[in-house]
């Protein structure tokens, strides 16, 4: 083998490791983001349903860039807890829309 060759081999293995430690950088990140948000929206249950949507909405954007990054074998799991949580948003939307409407004052002069 020559020196090229060995140095090529070299040079991708480093470049694979380092992209395997980002990797599992970004996920712990990601993780600690997700715990944290969890934290806060289960914390105050009292939230405004606005901010209780954003961190919904949050959360939601953490796992699509975790799929992008994440082994093929965590994809299900990953698929299950997005489904959950766009399930939470969009019941978060129709009470949202809910109170909207009750809180609306109705036009009598429509004719």
């Amino acid at each position: 083998m020559s020196a090229t060759t060995r140095y090529r081999r070299n040079r991708l293995r480093n470049e694979l490791m380092a992209m395997k430690n980002d990797v599992t950088m970004s996920l712990r990140i990601m993780e600690v983001c997700w715990n944290h948000l969890s934290a806060e929206r289960d914390q105050f249950e009292d939230l405004p349903m606005q901010l209780r949507i954003h961190i919904e909405m949050c959360q939601l954007q953490i796992l699509r860039t975790a799929t992008v990054t994440i082994p093929s074998s965590k994809m299900i799991e990953m698929a299950i807890k997005t489904t959950a949580l766009q399930n939470r948003v969009i019941h978060f939307l129709t009470l949202l829309h809910m109170q909207d409407v009750r809180n609306r004052p109705e036009d009598t002069n429509l004719q």
